[in-house]
C-alpha cells in the first residue's frame, strides 16, 4: 500500500499535529494505557520492573529501506515493533513499554497511518507490551521514518558473545529469502528466547538480522572460529526460490539475505545435541538445527583468521550479508 496521497482530505496537513495526536491515541486503543502511564505528559510514568535486569533496545523503520508499497500499512506497523521484540527475545527477556518517534511528510495518508498504528497496537497486545507515548515531527514530502524504543526485563539476560572449543552452534527455524515475505510476517521468538535463557547450556545468543555471515562472527570469542557444515544449514523454501531467480546457491541466500529474525545461539561443549533438540521439540513446533561448532582458530599468518569456515577450513561467505553504509555487492 502506497503511504502518500494527493487527496487534500486524507493528508496529515488536513488535520495538524493536535488532531493527529488525538487520532493516534484512538488508533492505539488499549495498547496505550491511561494517563500518566500513557500519552498526555512530558514523560510516561511507569511502574517498577518485576525482574532483576532492565533491557533497552531501539530499532527503526524507513520507507524504501525496510518496507515498500508491497507491504500493507498494518504489516509495516507490526514490523517496527517486532524488530524490537526480536532483540528482547535474543536476550531471553519480556517486553514491557515502548515509545515511538515518527518523522514523515505532510502528504502521508491518514488512512495509511491509521492502519499503521492499528497493526502496531494489535502486535503490542499480542506480545504483552504497551505503547506509552512518543513524538511526531514533520519531514520532507514523500518521506517516512519511525524509531521505536522498547523497554524489557529479564532475570537471566543472555549476552551475544561467548563460547568455548567444542561448543555447538544452533539456529531456530529456517533461513534466507526473507524478502519474499518473511521479513514482514515473522514471529519474534520471545517464548523460545525465555526458555533458552533459563537453560544452563546456553553460552551466547542473538537474533539473525543481517544474515549469518554478518551476525555469527559477532558471537565468537577471540581465539575461536565457527566450523559450519553447509549441508546442515537450515535453508528455507524461500531461499531456494530466491536462488532460482538469482542463480546463486540457496545456502548463500541462507547465509547472507538477513531479516530472518530467528535465534542464533551457542551451547556449552559436551552436551548431547539430540537430547537438547528433543527438549526443544517438547516445547516448540518449529525446527531447531545444530549446524556446527566452535574450534580453536589457527595462529595468525599475516592477517586475522576467518571467524566462520567450512568443514574444509575455507572461509564461508566472508564479507557477504547486509551492512549499513556499505556498497552492497
Amino acid at each position: 500500500m502506497f503511504p502518500f496521497t494527493e487527496s487534500a482530505v486524507d493528508r496529515l496537513d488536513h488535520i495538524g499535529e493536535k488532531q493527529l495526536l488525538r487520532f493516534i491515541q484512538e488508533w492505539l486503543g488499549a495498547a496505550n494505557p491511561p494517563y500518566p502511564r500513557g500519552m498526555g505528559d512530558d514523560t510516561a510514568i511507569l511502574p517498577p520492573p518485576k525482574r532483576k535486569h532492565l533491557l533497552l533496545t531501539n530499532d527503526s523503520l524507513v520507507w524504501k529501506r525496510h518496507f515498500d508499497e508491497t507491504a500493507s500499512a498494518s504489516q509495516a506497523g507490526a514490523k517496527l515493533l517486532k524488530r524490537n521484540l526480536s532483540d528482547i527475545a535474543a536476550m531471553g527477556g519480556h517486553p514491557l513499554h515502548a515509545v515511538l518517534a515518527l518523522s514523515c511528510g505532510a502528504d502521508l495518508s491518514l488512512k495509511w497511518l491509521s492502519e499503521f498504528f492499528t497493526g502496531m497496537a494489535e502486535c503490542a497486545q499480542q506480545y504483552g507490551c504497551e505503547i506509552n507515548g512518543g513524538d511526531v515531527s514533520q519531514a520532507e514530502p514523500g518521506s517516512f521514518g519511525a524509531t521505536l524504543t522498547l523497554l524489557g526485563e529479564a532475570d537471566q539476560p543472555v549476552l551475544r558473545t561467548g563460547g568455548a572449543d567444542g561448543a555447538w552452534i544452533w539456529a531456530s527455524g529456517s533461513l534466507g529469502g526473507s524478502i519474499l515475505g518473511h521479513h514482514l510476517d515473522f514471529q519474534p521468538r520471545l517464548s523460545e528466547g525465555q526458555w533458552l535463557a533459563a537453560r544452563p547450556e546456553i553460552l551466547a545468543m542473538m537474533d539473525i538480522t543481517d544474515g549469518l555471515s554478518q551476525d555469527l562472527p559477532k558471537m565468537i570469542p577471540d581465539g575461536l572460529q565457527a566450523r559450519i557444515d553447509l549441508s546442515l544449514v537450515p535453508v528455507s523454501d524461500a531461499a531456494r526460490a530466491a536462488a532460482q531467480d538469482s542463480g546463486k546457491p540457496a545456502v548463500l541466500h541462507a547465509f547472507t539475505d538477513g531479516e530472518d529474525y530467528e535465534l542464533l545461539f551457542i551451547t556449552r561443549p559436551g552436551i548431547d545435541p539430540q537430547e537438547f533438540e528433543a527438549a526443544w521439540r517438547k516445547q516448540f513446533n518449529h525446527p531447531l538445527t545444530a549446524m556446527g561448532s566452535l574450534c580453536s582458530a589457527p595462529p595468525p599468518n599475516g592477517s586475522a583468521p576467518s571467524k566462520v569456515v567450512g568443514l574444509d577450513g575455507g572461509n564461508l561467505f566472508e564479507g557477504e550479508g547486509f551492512e549499513h553504509f556499505r556498497i552492497q555487492r
